[in-house]
C-alpha cells in the first residue's frame, strides 16, 4: 500500500507519563576522546591522540516529577575499549634518518559519572540536561626519547582520573509500559596527569636491556603531561520500577495516537562534530622511491557546527518514511606540531562545511518519532602540513578539497504541544573517505633530511566523523 499524508493529528495531550522513582537499565554507544600530550621543557612539542571505541555499560537512578518539571541523579559505569596510537620520526642525533621512532598510544579502559538531571516532560517523552562528576581508568604511554649512549626512554602509565561531566538527552516511554528509551550526548574532562619515561635499555645496533638500562644514561626523559577528555554518543533502555500511570492519576494510562508527521518540513540546528582523522606521511627519496622514514599522525578536528535542513516525509500509521538534506557551517578544527632539534612539524586539520542527502525511515508513536537515516555525504576539507627551520619553511603540503562519501545515524523528534513545530537530537557518523596529495621540499631542505628536491613527501589522510546535534523543524500544513 503506497504511503499517504495522514489527516490532521489532533491536539497532543498534556504530560501523561509519571517519570518519578527509581529506574535501572543499560546502554551503548561510541566514544571520541582526546589526549593532548605537552613535554616538558619544549612548549612546542605537543600531539593529540583521539582514542576513539564502542563503549557499554548501565545506568541507575531516581527522579522526582512534578508536573512537568523533572529533577534527579543519575551514577552510570561503562566499558570502553577506545584507543588510538601515532609514530613519529624521532633521530638519534640531528635529523638524520631514524634509528628509532617516537612513539604514544592512550586509551580509556573504562569510565563512570554521577550526575544531577534536570528535564521538561510532555506527553510521554522527557528532554534533560545532565552534570557532574567524572572519572576514569586512562592508560597511556610515551617511547622513543634518545637518553644518549644508545638508551631509549619509554613509560607506560596507568591512573584514575577525576573530573567533571556535562551533556543533554531524550528519553522516551515505550507504549504504556515502564519501559523507555534514550538518546544522549556527554562530554567529560578527566583533568591532566604527569608521567616521566625512564631508561628502557634499548641499544643501537639491536642490543637490548629491558626496563633498567644496562649503564647509566647520559640524558633524562622529559616529563610527559597529558590532559584527557572525551565525547560519548549513546542510546539506552530504562525500567522506570513503578507504577506506569499519569502523573496526576490513578486511572489507566492512555495510548496516544501517532501525530502527523507527514508533509514538508525545514528548520535549522547546532551541535559538535567530533573527527577522528589519520594522517600518514611517508618520505621520498631523490629518485622518487619510498626511504625507511615513515610516521603517522592522529587528528581530531572539533568544533561547534551549525545549519539548516529541509525534508518530506509519508507516514502510514505509526511507519514514517522520507527523505532529509541538511548543509552545515564547521568550525571543526586542530593542529599539532612536533620539535626534531630546531625543526618543527606542524600540521592542521579543518572542515569548513559539509552537508547530506539522505533516507529516513521510523516510528511514531504519541508525539515522538524514533528513526534512522543514511545517505549521500560531502563536505570541504582543508589539511596543511609544514616544516619549519627558523623562520624558513622548507616543506609545505596543502589540501583544500571537496570530498564526498556516506553518513548514516539515528534520532528522536519530538512535537511541541499542538503545534507544528518540533525539536530533535540527532547523532551522525559521516566518512568523506581518504585523500591523497604531496609535498614540495626546497633544495635547502633536501639535503639534511636525505630527501628529494621537488616531490618529497606522499601524504594520506582519512576523514571520519562524530556528530551530535539538536535542531528544530516546523511542518508545512494542517
Amino acid at each position: 500500500m503506497a504511503l499517504t499524508p495522514t489527516a490532521s493529528a489532533a491536539p497532543l495531550p498534556p504530560p501523561v507519563a509519571d517519570w518519578t522513582g527509581f529506574y535501572l537499565g543499560g546502554n551503548f554507544g561510541y566514544g571520541i576522546g582526546r589526549a593532548r600530550a605537552t613535554v616538558d621543557g619544549d612548549v612546542q612539542s605537543f600531539s593529540r591522540l583521539s582514542p576513539d571505541g564502542m563503549i557499554g555499560g548501565g545506568q541507575a537512578g531516581y527522579r522526582f516529577q512534578r508536573n512537568w518539571f523533572v529533577i534527579g541523579a543519575e551514577a552510570d559505569f561503562q566499558w570502553s575499549g577506545q584507543n588510538d596510537s601515532i609514530c613519529r620520526f624521532s633521530p638519534g642525533t640531528g635529523c638524520q634518518p631514524a634509528i628509532f621512532s617516537r612513539s604514544r598510544s592512550s586509551s580509556i579502559d573504562w569510565f563512570g559519572t554521577v550526575r544531577g538531571v534536570a528535564g521538561v516532560a510532555q506527553d510521554n517523552w522527557l528532554w534533560y540536561v545532565t552534570g557532574g562528576y567524572a572519572y576514569g581508568r586512562v592508560v597511556d604511554e610515551a617511547g622513543g626519547f634518545g637518553l644518549g649512549n644508545g638508551l631509549n626512554g619509554f613509560e607506560s602509565s596507568r591512573v584514575t582520573l577525576q573530573g567533571w561531566t556535562v551533556g543533554a538527552g531524550v528519553e522516551t516511554r515505550l507504549a504504556a509500559s515502564n519501559w523507555s528509551v534514550k538518546l544522549e550526548y556527554l562530554y567529560l574532562n578527566l583533568g591532566d596527569h604527569t608521567f616521566q619515561p625512564v631508561c628502557a635499555g634499548f641499544i643501537a645496533g639491536g642490543g637490548a636491556g629491558g626496563f633498567g638500562c644496562p649503564f647509566p644514561p647520559a640524558f633524562t626523559a622529559p616529563q610527559v603531561t597529558t590532559s584527557i577528555t572525551d565525547h560519548v554518543f549513546r542510546l539506552g533502555l530504562n525500567y522506570n520500577i513503578g507504577g506506569s500511570r499519569p502523573a496526576a492519576t490513578s486511572a489507566p494510562r492512555p495510548t496516544a495516537a501517532p501525530a502527523n508527521w507527514a508533509g514538508f518540513y525545514a528548520g535549522g540546528n547546532i551541535g559538535y562534530g567530533a573527527g577522528h582523522d589519520r594522517l600518514d606521511t611517508q618520505w621520498l627519496a631523490p629518485g622518487g622511491d619510498p626511504t625507511r622514514t615513515r610516521f603517522s599522525d592522529s587528528q581530531s578536528p572539533g568544533g561547534v557546527i551549525g545549519g539548516g535542513q529541509a525534508g518530506y516525509r509519508f507516514q502510514h500509521g505509526w511507519l514514517v518514511v522520507g527523505a532529509e538534506a541538511d548543509f552545515q557551517w564547521s568550525k571543526q578544527k586542530d593542529s599539532s606540531c612536533f620539535d626534531c632539534v630546531g625543526t618543527v612539524f606542524n600540521y592542521d586539520d579543518k572542515r569548513d562545511w559539509f552537508g547530506t542527502v539522505r533516507g529516513v525511515a521510523g516510528v511514531a508513536q504519541g508525539s515522538w518519532l524514533w528513526y534512522v537515516t543514511g545517505g549521500y555525504a560531502y563536505g570541504r576539507v582543508a589539511i596543511i602540513q609544514s616544516v619549519s627551520v627558523g623562520a624558513v619553511e622548507p616543506v609545505r603540503a596543502t589540501l583544500h578539497s571537496t570530498e564526498s562519501g556516506w553518513a548514516a545515524g539515528l534520532g528522536v523528534e519530538t512535537r511541541l504541544a499542538a503545534s507544528n513545530w518540533s525539536v530533535k537530537l540527532e547523532y551522525l557518523y559521516m566518512d568523506l573517505g581518504n585523500v591523497s596529495f604531496d609535498a614540495n621540499c626546497t633544495a635547502v631542505s633536501a639535503a639534511p633530511f636525505g630527501i628529494a628536491t621537488g616531490r618529497c613527501e606522499a601524504l594520506t589522510s582519512s576523514l571520519t566523523d562524530h556528530i551530535f546535534r539538536v535542531g528544530f523543524n516546523y511542518r508545512f500544513g494542517s
